[in-house]
């Protein structure tokens, strides 16, 4: 008679190979050459400088057949212009880019079916054609990280959802879109954030152990499996952790999480005998908005779960981020603060996208008194440097203008040494809130209000919440009523006198309008300005000039009333200040609204 078997036994038995099973992923692939181990200070200080760089964006740009090479030459340009860290994003958060992180799912690699090469996403074919050279973005980089003595970091975007706004039973389409949607999140609709009218957000909720355990792994393989200095947490893509509303209760799940990436990096370091792993996160540019979804930024620097912080928009330029609130917040940790910002527009409004006369692409951070203006502004409030996000792949004729510019960002007596362009516009103008982009169209991808369908509730909020469309609106009624538009200037900030020039425009409004104007409650006559009327609005680029030229601002501005006034001539600036703006007489002539909500400064 056979022996039966013990249960107990079986169920033992099972745990123990299931455990075995995990240490053999987790070691399998062998840890990267160990180097000698450094001091556990912050490894970032001494750093002035951070570029990210979207590892899909870069996988859809080299021609097929010669990915490596085109990869290499980019990150060797990118290192010849002076970065010396390096964010390889590379995780979004479900989906990857990299061929040891087996938890994530590369990118579009689902769909691959056997129906030919030329049927396939490029990303993926050119990922493809890396891994059968058994390498990837990120093994490349931190190859030519090593050769340029820079700390390499992996990033992860913690709520990426390009894939769209709620979630779909299925995906299995290359078609637009689709296949960014991961299908981890396709599987577990039951883990999903919601809406506030209760539907399913296609993002899912940090509160949940399921969710953190498998994010947590694919970080530890990059950790693992790849010879990198840290990780790069992106809390801006797309800023949904949690249920609509509910963002607040759940501080401490994120904070268990965030020190739970931070005891698995010292696990690592010390596996793979290097110095303590960095840890640095991409947040919001207040405070408040990190707080508001679920970003409790000053216990994890008192905890040792930041080594760095980069306060940025969501990827427009934020003159106005509050870098002091975060340097104050962190006073007495080794945390350090970081300028940050996208290659991106310095504003989502239509008035500022460029029309086709313009020889300029994009209203986008283009000229070196541009990058001074952010770089004197982020130095000024306590920055220890700056971080581009997604300024990659710049043609060899642009390598000298990238080289300054990083000089710029990293140095603030480079910041200080010519001209500051300081551009304040509304930055989510006509931008419509995920939930009211819902409510108003039910279309998950549209993204401005319709003609006419401009005011109301839901309009110019960004992704974290905040309206930060600030928009002066002059009517018939608002005739004596002062309005004030605030802006932040490293310039004169301590009511030193300045040269050079200020422009502000009132939009569709005639000689015949009026209007009386005060700087930090200190009157300006009106006699001061130069007022022209330009009613068939402003171009830019009317000079050779690549990325425009100052006087011409970079940008395309709408029929309007430009005041302008010499610096000379203005009260005292204070680093916050204050405009003043009363309507004191409103033609008949003019549009029915007149609109002041851009201010343009050149310091020399």
């Amino acid at each position: 008679m056979k022996k039966k078997k013990n249960p107990t036994s079986s169920v033992r038995l099972a745990v123990f190979l299931a455990v075995l099973g995990l240490l053999v992923l987790v070691t399998g692939m062998g840890y990267p050459v160990t180097r000698q181990v450094a001091s556990t200070t912050n490894r970032m200080r001494g750093h002035h400088f951070i570029m990210t760089v979207d590892g899909r964006d870069l996988c859809n740009g080299p021609p097929l057949g010669e990915a490596q090479e085109w990869i290499r030459t980019c990150y060797r340009r990118i290192f010849a212009a002076g970065v010396t860290v390096f964010v390889g994003d590379v995780a979004t958060p479900d989906l990857v880019v990299t061929k040891d992180t087996p938890t994530g799912e590369i990118v579009a690699a689902r769909f691959d079916n056997g129906q030919g090469e030329d049927k396939l996403d490029k990303r993926y074919r050119v990922i493809k054609e890396l891994m059968r050279q058994n390498t990837d973005v990120l093994h490349i980089l931190s190859e030519e990280g090593r050769k340029a003595k820079a700390l390499v970091l992996a990033g992860m975007r913690m709520s990426d959802a390009h894939h769209g706004v709620r979630w779909k039973p299925r995906s299995d389409s290359i078609h637009t879109i689709t296949w960014l949607f991961p299908k981890f999140v396709l599987d577990h609709p039951e883990w999903c954030n919601t809406w506030e009218d209760g539907s399913r957000d296609a993002t899912l909720n940090y509160a949940l152990p399921e969710v953190q355990a498998h994010r947590l792994q694919i970080l530890r393989e990059l950790a693992t499996h790849y010879d990198i200095d840290g990780l790069e947490l992106d809390w801006m893509r797309h800023c949904r952790y949690f249920p609509a509303g509910r963002q607040k209760e759940h501080l401490k799940d994120l904070t268990h999480f965030v020190g739970q990436v931070r005891t698995m990096l010292d696990e690592v370091s010390k596996k793979r005998g290097v110095a303590r792993m960095i840890l640095g996160h991409r947040v919001p540019v207040t405070m408040e908005e990190s707080l508001n979804i679920g970003l409790d930024l000053g216990t994890w620097a008192k905890q040792g779960y930041a080594d760095f912080l980069v306060p940025m928009d969501f990827h427009n330029v934020d003159p106005n981020a509050r870098t002091d609130e975060f340097v104050q917040a962190l006073r007495g940790t080794p945390c350090l603060v970081y300028t940050g910002f996208g290659a991106s527009k310095y504003s989502a409004g239509d008035w500022y996208t460029p029309r086709a006369s313009s020889r300029r692409r994009t209203a986008a951070l283009g000229t070196l008194e541009q990058f001074r203006a952010v770089a004197a502004n982020g130095f000024a409030w306590g920055a220890t440097g700056g971080a581009f996000y997604n300024l990659w792949g710049w043609e060899p004729e642009r390598q000298e203008f990238a080289t300054a510019a990083i000089a710029i960002m990293s140095d603030p007596g480079k910041a200080l040494a010519g001209p500051r362009h300081y551009l304040f516009v509304p930055i989510w103008k006509g931008f419509l809130s995920h939930y009211e982009r819902l409510k108003r169209y039910g279309e998950e991808w549209r993204k401005f209000v319709r003609p006419g369908d401009e005011e109301g509730p839901g309009v110019g909020i960004g992704p974290t919440g905040r309206h930060n469309a600030q928009s002066l609106v002059f009517t018939s009624a608002d005739v004596g009523a002062r309005q004030t538009f605030t802006f932040r200037m490293a310039d004169g900030k301590g009511g030193e006198k300045l040269q050079g020039w200020l422009r502000l425009r009132f939009f569709d409004a005639t000689p015949d309008d009026t209007f009386s104007i005060d700087l930090n409650g200190k009157a300006i006559p009106l006699e001061k300005f130069s007022i022209v009327h330009l009613p068939g609005g402003e171009l830019s680029g009317r000079t050779a000039r690549p990325f425009g030229v100052p006087e011409d601002g970079t940008f395309d501005w709408p029929p309007n009333l430009r005041y302008e006034i010499s610096l000379e001539n203005c009260p005292p600036f204070r680093g916050d200040n204050e405009f003043g703006v009363t309507l004191v007489k409103k033609s008949r002539e003019s549009g029915a609204k007149l609109v002041m909500e851009a201010v343009e400064v050149m310091v020399r």
